[in-house]
């Protein structure tokens, strides 16, 4: 719109110029040639004035309307310009998929200005906002290739949801109850973002956004960042409390090698390998555990016990003995050669306390000669 103020007051200039030629050649006096030149000049000085103003306040109005969140529906809205092109919309395969979110193209007209004479074409201000949003969203650099020119709707789902088989659907990875769960959608702006909520038990779960891009060309005051943002990050996340399964947590071991892991289950059924890093002192996933690479290793392997275990000096038995810890209680560990098998026996004099617990110390304050109080730290058993 800006750019339609500015080549009006072009147009304006080259007839005052031309104007102000006309008045010589009809011989006025110069006089009042440059009084009209400074009337001109003065309107078209106000002109300007006006027609920023004019900006800065459709501006404001269009910033405040990207914030503005319009009644919930059942079923989901689409923009004017997309009503009645859902057909031509076009799934984005890039070459490297990522399964964060996914987007739709459809063909465009290019649209063009003269820029001294030259024809270039207009600044796809849209697309480079969208690609810096998507990059700080999912930690990443976003291309055209995971972004193309062309983009029309943008899906991005929310954790533990997926993508579901219309671009404003979104599926709950782990399930939910088919019976008292159901979707809602909510439109902000003038129609350039919809929100897809999951309701379960009245309690309504950000499911995922969708964007629509009419064109490359849109301004980029019709899409608030900062709130694509809050919604996928700060808004609550959905875990499912539907089937369930049981955790578990075991120790395995590689087939044909000597490497021991952690193999977990979570209650949605989830399997994961775990290994220990040493030098970080944390855990690692591996991936997931597939049954056919890992053996169980039984809760009573000498192996896996061994790793618990502490020398100590046995006063009862004047030498250093194994101990390991059961049922809360220390005891002697031996191997027994004979039957391959660590044996454990109780202590009591191991059981006792090594150490006297260390004293507590209180102040006390004694009254001494002329120099001033005498302060004293007393231990006290």
């Amino acid at each position: 719109m800006l750019e339609c103020y500015v080549k009006w007051a072009s147009c304006w200039i080259c007839y005052d110029q031309k104007f102000i030629e006309i008045m010589y050649r009809n011989g006025k006096t110069e006089g009042v040639a440059q009084q009209l030149e400074a009337i001109l000049n003065s309107v078209i000085a106000v002109f300007f004035i006006i027609a920023i103003l004019i900006y800065m306040i459709q501006y404001i109005c269009d910033y405040f309307n990207s914030r503005t969140f319009k009644k919930k529906t059942a079923t989901p809205r689409y923009p004017h310009w997309l009503s009645g092109n859902l057909c031509t919309l076009q799934l984005h395969e890039p070459v490297y998929p990522i399964p964060e979110f996914c987007v739709f193209t459809k063909d465009y007209i290019m649209k063009t200005w003269n820029n001294k004479g030259k024809v270039q074409e207009k600044d796809k201000k849209i697309v480079t906002k969208l690609r810096n949003v998507l990059g700080k969203l999912f930690n990443l650099t976003v291309d055209s290739d995971l972004f193309p020119d062309s983009t029309c709707i943008i899906s991005i789902p929310k954790s533990n949801f997926r993508n579901g088989s219309m671009p404003e659907l979104f599926i709950p990875i782990h399930g939910g109850p088919p019976d008292d769960s159901h979707y809602e959608f909510q439109m902000i702006g003038d129609d350039r973002i919809q929100i897809t909520y999951y309701v379960v038990d009245g309690v309504s779960y950000v499911a995922g956004i969708c964007i629509y891009v009419e064109n490359p060309y849109q301004e980029r005051v019709h899409y608030n960042g900062t709130m694509i943002l809050k919604l996928i990050l700060d808004t609550p996340e959905y875990w499912s409390k539907w089937d369930l399964q049981e955790e578990k947590v075991d120790i395995v071991r590689e087939k044909g090698l000597q490497r021991y892991f952690v193999a977990t289950r979570n209650r949605y059924g989830e399997e994961k390998s775990w290994k220990f890093n040493e030098e970080e002192k944390v855990f690692e996933s591996c991936g997931r555990c597939h049954n056919s690479d890992w053996e169980l290793i039984e809760e009573g392997d000498p192996r896996i016990l061994a790793m618990t275990f502490s020398v100590k000096m046995c006063k009862s038995q004047k030498e250093m003995v194994m101990i390991a810890e059961k049922y809360g209680r220390k005891c002697h560990v031996i191997w027994n050669k004979r039957v391959n098998k660590m044996e454990l026996f109780d202590c009591t004099t191991c059981e006792q306390l090594q150490e006297a617990p260390p004293p507590s110390y209180k102040l006390a304050v004694c009254t001494a000669s002329s120099r001033g109080p005498l302060k004293v730290l007393c231990a006290v058993h």
